[in-house]
Parts: structure tokens; C-alpha cells; sequence
């Protein structure tokens, strides 16, 4: 890549499971941008309907860097395996701004459920900003390595996050992690719910 690219994505429903890899080239001045090509969130949708543990999401950044997702749906339908969101292998500087990420409704608190998942490795500088985040047991979970190698740059910002059963947002081993203006709902039962820890 010599310079930024910016996919416009046409309305309509996509089945399909996606991961991207890091690409030569991305950058701050150099970023990849996938987003609905009427800028309606509801128009375009990309689904998935895992059916293993070991390829659990709908879509997968593994070690990508730079990568935009920008007012698109991103679901996942498996009943068992209902990640949307998986970040791995050191995923750093990559920003979702103004998605719908819907997950399974249930009343699990185990991460397979999690809207968002980030563990194991540090997935540096990872924004997300003014989406929706519906259902699922977690609706971000951020882990980073160990206490003595903290995960950084993580920024939570003006989402709603809507009737996760077990967290709202969850973040561990983090330095200086930015939580602000978020609103979070939810009607879960669950004794030990909580919507932010």
C-alpha cells in the first residue's frame, strides 16, 4: 500500500466469515476503511453462523493493523459460538466507529458469547466509538497478556450497549484504558452482572 484505501460496501446481507491479516504498507497515513456505501449501519450486514470453538467470530483481525469497520452490522447467529469480534496476534491501531455488533440473546456468562473478544495477546490503540453493541454475555472483553505486560491505548467511547447477560464492558491487565460517555442498559436477571469491571 502507498496510500489510504477505503472499501464502500453496497447495500445488501453478506453470509460470509472474515479474517484480515496484517497488510504491507498500512499505516496512520495509510489506514483501510470498510464502510456502508450509503453510510446506513442497517443496509449492510455481515453475518456469520459459527459452528466451532476454534473459529469463533465473524470477523477475525489476526495481527491486522489500521483497519477501519464504519457503519456497517456485523452479527453472529450460533446459538454455541456467538463472537462477533475477535481480535488476536497483536491486532493494534484499528477503529470501529458507528456499527450495529449484535451477538446471541442468552443467559451465559462464559466468553464465547462475548461481542467483543481480545485475549492473549496486546492489541494496542483499539478505538470503538458510537456503535451499538446488542446482546451477548460480554459486549467487549479486552485482556491483555499478564500485570507485567499491560494491553494500551484501548478507548470506549459514546456506544450504547444493549441487554448483555453477564458484562457490559470488561477490561483487564490495561494501562490507562479510556471508558467515557457510554450508556448501558440491560435487563439481565443475573445476580453478579455488572456493567462495567
Amino acid at each position: 500500500m502507498s496510500g489510504p484505501v477505503t472499501f464502500l460496501v453496497s447495500p445488501g446481507t453478506y453470509t460470509e466469515q472474515i479474517t484480515i491479516f496484517a497488510v504491507n504498507g498500512a499505516s496512520a497515513a495509510n489506514r483501510i476503511t470498510f464502510q456502508s456505501s450509503n453510510n446506513d449501519s442497517s443496509s449492510v450486514i455481515l453475518s456469520w453462523n459459527s459452528t466451532l470453538l476454534s473459529y469463533n467470530y465473524t470477523l477475525r483481525l489476526a495481527g491486522a493493523n489500521y483497519i477501519e469497520f464504519k457503519k456497517m452490522t456485523l452479527k453472529a447467529t450460533n446459538n454455541t459460538y456467538g463472537r462477533v469480534i475477535s481480535l488476536s496476534s497483536t491486532a493494534t491501531h484499528n477503529i470501529f466507529t458507528g456499527n450495529q455488533i449484535i451477538g446471541i440473546q442468552n443467559t451465559n456468562t462464559g466468553n464465547n458469547y462475548a461481542l467483543v473478544y481480545s485475549s492473549g495477546s496486546n492489541d494496542n490503540e483499539t478505538v470503538f466509538e458510537s456503535n451499538l453493541l446488542k446482546y451477548g454475555s460480554y459486549g467487549i472483553l479486552f485482556n491483555g497478556v499478564s500485570g507485567s505486560s499491560l494491553e494500551s491505548g484501548t478507548q470506549i467511547k459514546r456506544n450504547r450497549f444493549t441487554d448483555q447477560y453477564y458484562r457490559g464492558i470488561f477490561l483487564q491487565y490495561q494501562n490507562a484504558p479510556v471508558i467515557s460517555q457510554n450508556t448501558i442498559t440491560s435487563a439481565s436477571g443475573y445476580i453478579y452482572y455488572y456493567a462495567v469491571s
